[in-house]
């Protein structure tokens, strides 16, 4: 096995700007999404993006975050625009812990044999779809479920019926073999699009 595994079933517990992370759940993901959080996007975050992103990881299916600014919000923008190191390093942990929330299976190997048309619903709602008809879990231990274990669990669900795929680890040769821009070559020839966005982490 290899980090991205460990990384999708345990997850990882952090502390930015007072704010408590654990999961980054399939139900956070949908909700940064439809505010298209720059934290998520890539594009230039601001101090108020990155609050409102940790406002949004401290609830649970259904709720919903408040995002008016709290004293501690206050105390911590204040203290990261007047120290550019603290500011850094509240960053750089987010990033961290942002990474290992991410972390998803590896494919090599085409998904189906033959190609049908791919699902039009949203790629997070698939995954919740896919893991409570599966799994036989209810739809909010579905959305609270961590976001990379989600993923690992679709993939194991999808192989135990019969899915013709590999998951492609980091002490297997089949990475010397194949390269980022070949792998997405495969993935783009046999996945649907909705698989696709799965495989890529969207």
């Amino acid at each position: 096995m290899d980090d991205n595994f460990f990384n999708g079933i345990l997850g990882a517990d952090l502390k930015v700007c007072g704010y408590k992370l654990t999961n980054l759940s399939l139900w956070h993901l949908a909700i940064l999404e439809g505010i298209q959080s720059p934290i998520l996007t890539g594009e230039q975050a601001e101090i108020r993006d990155m609050l409102i992103f940790l406002k949004t990881t401290q609830v649970i299916y259904p709720q919903t975050p408040i995002f008016k600014p709290t004293i501690k919000d206050a105390f911590y923008t204040f203290r990261m625009q007047r120290k550019p190191k603290t500011a850094s390093k509240e960053v750089l942990k987010l990033k961290k812990w942002l990474e290992v929330q991410m972390s998803c299976p590896v494919l090599y190997k085409n998904l189906r044999k033959n190609k049908s048309k791919g699902h039009s619903s949203p790629a997070i709602l698939s995954i919740v779809c896919s893991i409570v008809s599966r799994a036989g879990v209810n739809f909010a231990e579905a959305w609270n479920m961590r976001s990379a274990e989600a993923r690992w669990y679709e993939v194991s669900l999808a192989e135990h019926q019969g899915a013709d795929l590999n998951i492609s680890y980091d002490n297997e040769e089949i990475k010397e073999l194949l390269s980022d821009s070949q792998k997405k070559e495969l993935a783009k020839k046999w996945l649907s699009d909705e698989e696709l966005k799965s495989w890529n982490g969207v």
